[in-house]
């Protein structure tokens, strides 16, 4: 646990020097060492799970015809920061094999989970595919991506607003960024709020382990999403304006282009 200690110990805004990653793609592993990585990007998902417990909590005070779905999600993610927690302790690996999933399940699944954590003041709103929109991913590799997203758009909410999910299939609907149309076809989950927004000096540095402006944060949440996404083969852009809001799309490989 010393690692751990010295990792968490460092100031949130340093940046390792021997770190040097691209602005809205993550084509290599970051430059550090991969079982530190791994133990601190479980750490981080503990702490998401954490917080998807507490919002949990809290909403059950105010919504009392939603407690019986937000203890069941209590309950799911207790357990799963357990096994998080028993990988961490054991440097083991979870168990869960990569399968054919759609997304759309995926996300409709994990509602409950989001809406703990956006709290009653900011909306969630989806717009799923009417195709299934299949990946090859394990269940949690899914839920880290969008957990982690969601958290980050909350956070750049100052009070009421919207956080939109979508799912498609194939290439850069009409209308998009040239940086979304650039990631290519594939299978295509964006996630969009109605926050401050961010300069282009920030979005140049929003996937750099131990990078934030948030005060005691770990600068880990984006740097776990770019990383799983690269583990999967795909690809992660973010478009992003001052007082516009922010769109991070992740686009992973078509089910029929992985090789078995």
């Amino acid at each position: 646990m010393a690692f751990l200690q010295h990792l968490f110990s460092r100031p949130t805004r340093s940046i390792p020097p021997q770190i040097d990653l691209p602005a809205a793609t993550f084509p290599g592993p970051p430059k550090i060492d991969p079982g530190e990585f791994a133990v601190a990007q479980m750490v981080h998902d503990v702490q998401s799970q954490l917080a998807v417990m507490t919002g949990c909590a809290d909403s059950l005070l105010i919504a009392a015809g939603q407690a019986d779905r937000q203890i069941a999600e209590l309950h799911r993610c207790g357990e799963q920061a357990t096994q998080l927690v028993r990988a961490v302790l054991t440097a083991g690996r979870l168990r869960e094999v990569r399968r054919v999933l759609n997304l759309n399940d995926v996300i409709t699944h994990a509602s409950t989970m989001l809406s703990c954590v956006t709290g009653p003041w900011i909306r969630l709103q989806f717009r799923l595919a009417d195709e299934p929109v299949r990946v090859f991913a394990r269940i949690f590799e899914i839920e880290r991506i969008l957990l982690n997203l969601v958290l980050n758009a909350r956070d750049a909410i100052a009070a009421d607003g919207v956080i939109t999910i979508e799912t498609a299939y194939g290439p850069a609907p009409a209308g998009s960024t040239p940086d979304e149309a650039d990631i290519g076809p594939g299978a295509r989950l964006t996630i969009s709020d109605t926050g401050t927004g961010m300069p282009q000096d920030l979005q140049a540095r929003i996937f750099e382990p131990f990078f934030t402006t948030k005060e005691g944060a770990t600068g880990l949440g984006l740097t776990s999403v770019a990383y799983t996404v690269q583990e999967l083969g795909g690809t992660v852009g973010v478009s992003s304006r001052p007082g516009g809001g922010t769109s991070v799309v992740v686009v992973l490989p078509p089910v029929q282009d992985i090789v078995f």
